[in-house]
């Protein structure tokens, strides 16, 4: 498995790969541009797959590296059956490149974090949207 990029549908089969995603789509209700829940997913796959790497490099838990691997497969699963629902024609081609995006942004925060708290933030709100969507238990 390709572990840079998590979202790849493979012989039409969800397998995750590796997660690229998209800008997020805008709505023209009241000016307000809102961020799609697939891209929502997708970034929060993009952050647990950072964090996996993060404790992979520091030679932390096996566990936890693996736990953080399942998550990402998992949100990004979610990711691209959301955007399927969302109406995007290739889910994969969409969320790809937002993924590649996130992941080069992640990468920055994850490793030097101006603010810790709210990195920390960022990962109880990814839990959290995982577990409200089913992609995590």
């Amino acid at each position: 498995m390709n572990k840079s990029n998590p979202i790849q549908i493979v012989a039409g089969a969800a397998l995750l790969v590796t997660a690229t995603l998209v800008a997020p789509c805008a709505f023209a209700q009241s000016g307000e541009t809102v961020t799609p829940l697939s891209v929502r997913l997708t970034e929060c796959a993009t952050i647990f797959r950072g964090l996996a790497i993060i404790e992979e490099r520091n030679h932390i838990g096996y566990r936890s590296i693996d736990l953080y691997e399942q998550g990402t497969a998992d949100l990004a699963r979610a990711a691209v059956r959301q955007a399927g629902v969302e109406g995007y024609a290739d889910p994969v081609d969409t969320l790809s490149p937002i993924y590649t995006e996130l992941q080069e942004r992640w990468g920055k925060r994850l490793l030097n974090p101006a603010d810790p708290s709210r990195v920390r933030g960022w990962i109880d709100y990814c839990r959290s949207l995982g577990r409200a969507t089913g992609a995590l238990r």
